[in-house]
């Protein structure tokens, strides 16, 4: 279950996104915080949500979160680019499939993950505010009330390379979910929000009762502010892992259960729908799979039983008979026969073979493989040049990249953001 709110709070403007969809058991939730004192805040936060829901409706099951956001930051560099307009946002956001939640942030909209009524996970501001906590000068909750709180030091449409931080938690580890702009968590505790969470189990009636500490604290003029919030449901949401099972049926061909896959989804831009079915192509390309495996493994048949029939072939002793003369090699070593009225040439290709005859003589072919004889009185020489056959035997490692993330190393925006 999943609840959703925005408010233009004390402004004469609504600069703040949101998006809150899901397809097939996959969920994306974005806020977006666009930056009050710049001209065109709410078009760097449309672009980000635009961007985000895209990308996520096209490939839900295997969406590139951190990607998706660096792409939003490009289209907002190019259309300040593009009008002369200043533009900037925060983004922070949770993509969940699979078993898992994937979290994004740039700047100081805030994500909360919440287990047993307690706070388990909070995403880190970037901004002068957080470096001072950094630095030991005040604790997390004296940002709410510093002078530089409003100071970023890190937002989409501020900088070409932007670095993006990014979480992967384990969806068993909570059971509530939100996702917040400043002007939302400003003026709401963290006691409140546990508070409010143990007397709401609703997505709706969590907010409303949220909303209400924040009207009593905030002034007049205050900031926009906006909330997504998502609280596990073993009959509604299935405690995810049904939504996963659903999925998987989903990506291989067969629809997933309507009932426990809702698929619309809600924003403040447009609505969006979407479904858990597999497409013609996806099953066109699975079967086309399907033969080229098959095709693969006919040819590698062939080509082994090729190769043995080869084997055999060399491995084959030649038959000789002592009264025949046959041509010689040039490049052969003569192979002398017990019968005076019989001269034989020694094939190279051909693999020696010991005599049972004392008084015959064999000369190893430099390219044959050695027989060994139990007659004492035969001699052969081995070739030096034998190459062993080598086998080889791959094995797969994978790597898992972590991320540590230092504020402090992005370049501070010093112009306040205007409240």
């Amino acid at each position: 279950m999943y609840g959703f709110y925005t408010d233009v709070g004390g402004r004469g403007n609504n600069e703040d996104s949101y998006l809150a969809i899901e397809s097939g058991g996959a969920y994306l939730f974005v806020v977006a915080d666009g930056l009050g004192g710049h001209e065109a805040g709410e078009v760097a936060s449309g672009i980000l949500v635009d961007e985000l829901r895209s990308a996520f409706m096209k490939t839900p099951y295997s969406f590139d979160l951190e990607q998706s956001i660096i792409k939003a930051n490009d289209l907002i560099m190019a259309e300040q680019e593009k009008t002369g307009k200043k533009m900037k946002t925060t983004a922070t956001a949770a993509y969940i499939f699979g078993g898992r939640t994937y979290v994004a942030n740039v700047g100081d909209s805030r994500l909360y993950l919440f287990n047993d009524y307690k706070v388990v996970f909070t995403t880190v501001d970037h901004s002068v505010a957080q470096m001072a906590v950094q630095a030991g000068e005040i604790t997390p909750d004296q940002i709410r009330s510093h002078p530089d709180r409003n100071i970023l030091t890190r937002a989409l449409g501020s900088n070409s390379k932007l670095k993006v931080d990014t979480y992967t938690v384990d969806n068993n580890t909570y059971d509530r979910l939100l996702v917040c702009s400043d002007g939302f968590w400003e003026h709401v505790l963290e006691s409140q929000m546990i508070d409010t969470a143990r007397q709401n189990d609703k997505p709706d009636a969590w907010i409303s009762a949220m909303r209400v500490f924040r009207e009593a604290h905030a002034p007049k003029n205050s900031d926009n502010n906006t909330a997504v919030v998502m609280i596990k449901d073993a009959v509604d949401m299935g405690n995810i892992a049904t939504l996963t099972a659903a999925a998987a049926k989903a990506a291989a061909g067969t629809p997933a259960n309507p009932s426990q896959v809702p698929a619309e989804g809600a924003s403040n831009t447009a609505p969006v729908k979407a479904s858990g079915k597999s497409s013609p192509k996806k099953k066109l390309l699975i079967a086309l799979l399907c033969l080229l495996l098959f095709a693969a493994a006919f040819v590698v048949g062939i080509l082994l039983g090729s190769r043995n029939d080869k084997k055999k072939n060399n491995n084959a002793e030649p038959t000789s008979t002592p009264a025949a003369t046959e041509t010689a090699d040039p490049t052969a070593t003569p192979e002398t026969s017990g019968d005076p009225a019989a001269t034989e040439t020694a094939d190279p290709t051909a693999t020696p073979e010991t005599s049972g005859d004392p008084a015959a003589t064999e000369t190893a072919d430099p390219s044959a493989s050695p027989e060994t004889s139990g007659d004492p009185a035969a001699t052969e020489t081995a070739d030096p040049s034998a190459s062993p056959e080598i086998t080889d035997d791959p094995a797969a490692s994978e790597t898992a990249d972590s991320e540590t993330t230092d504020p402090g190393e992005n370049e501070v925006n010093t112009e306040p953001v205007q409240t």
